[in-house]
């Protein structure tokens, strides 16, 4: 098998397997080796076995990927080949044993609590911050825009379910979205699927995560471990002023983990749809009263 062996930047020696699956690199969190340096592109390059040999495609970074001190869009790699990410250098090696995957360090970024009136993310004060981010904080407050006003003409809590759904999947490309809505007169979690139907509450849903976040009115972000697979699970409250009316819960792909940026915009999200949730409720409540009513009038 080949391998991937940092020799220079943050963590010298760690190295990871070579495989089918895209080893991305970049300074984002969420890549499979991250680099630390403002100059590498969130997601800069990725690395990849492919009918028996290896493979690197740059990612339109917007600096330069160099493979053996030379510039390029793509090329094939063997043993012994240098690459070097912004201030990270690399090399492929071949390696005899079956190496297990070495799953870097979770930063600190990834483990994050926040109380329900400090997680907006749209405050004025914090603009400049948002704005500062470049493109990703732009898109995250354009989301937010086109989430209210898709939201803002749906005429049922089921449409309200689907255009969260594929709002999630657009921004997060969790392997599992959970969307549930709290019916207060039950003190029970009703779950929306992508197609706005009700459906059963999942086997699989992170209850710790669901019921930390709820009843603590917290947006919640936990890195967890399984089978040496590293992944993210991240939980925002539905909330209104008076009451909670449902949550969002995600779960990254094996490998991916979110930050607390992440964690900022989908408390946002939460909170931009919250409003529309109660306002559904109550147009719900006001047509059961009307029904009973016509029947009790014999309209």
């Amino acid at each position: 098998m080949f391998i991937l062996r940092r020799t220079k930047g943050d963590t010298d020696g760690e190295c990871w397997p070579i495989s089918a699956a895209s080893l991305f690199i970049g300074r984002s969190a969420q890549c499979d080796v991250t680099v630390g340096d403002p100059t590498v592109s969130r997601r800069h390059c990725e690395v990849y076995a492919q009918n028996g040999g290896i493979f690197l495609r740059d990612l339109g970074s917007s600096n330069l990927t160099l493979v053996d001190g030379q510039p390029v869009k793509t090329a094939e790699l063997h043993p012994g080949n240098h690459i070097i990410v912004g201030t990270a250098h690399f090399v492929v090696e071949e390696s005899n044993e079956e190496a297990p995957a070495v799953t870097a360090p979770v930063p600190e970024s990834a483990r994050r609590s926040l109380a329900v009136d400090r997680n907006i993310f749209v405050d004025e004060s914090r603009l400049p911050e948002v704005i500062a981010l470049g493109p990703r904080g732009v898109e995250g407050l354009s989301r937010l825009f086109r989430l209210a006003r898709l939201l803002s003409e749906t005429q049922t809590i089921q449409e309200l379910a689907m255009i969260l759904h594929e709002t999630l999947t657009e921004t997060y490309k969790p392997e599992i979205c959970w969307i549930a809505r709290y019916i207060e007169e039950r003190s029970t979690l009703t779950f929306f699927n992508a197609q706005g139907e009700i459906v059963d509450a999942p086997e699989d849903a992170p209850r710790k995560i669901v019921e930390a976040a709820f009843f603590r009115r917290s947006g919640l972000l936990w890195p967890r471990e399984k089978d040496g697979v590293v992944q993210a699970q991240a939980a925002a409250p539905l909330v209104t002023p008076e009451k909670r009316v449902g949550i969002i819960v995600l779960q990254s792909m094996p490998g991916v983990l979110y930050d607390a940026m992440d964690l900022e915009l989908l408390s946002a999200i939460a909170h931009t749809a919250a409003p529309f949730v109660k306002s559904m409720e109550q147009a719900e409540q006001t047509q059961i009263s009307l029904t009973k009513l016509r029947k009790q009038w014999g309209l």
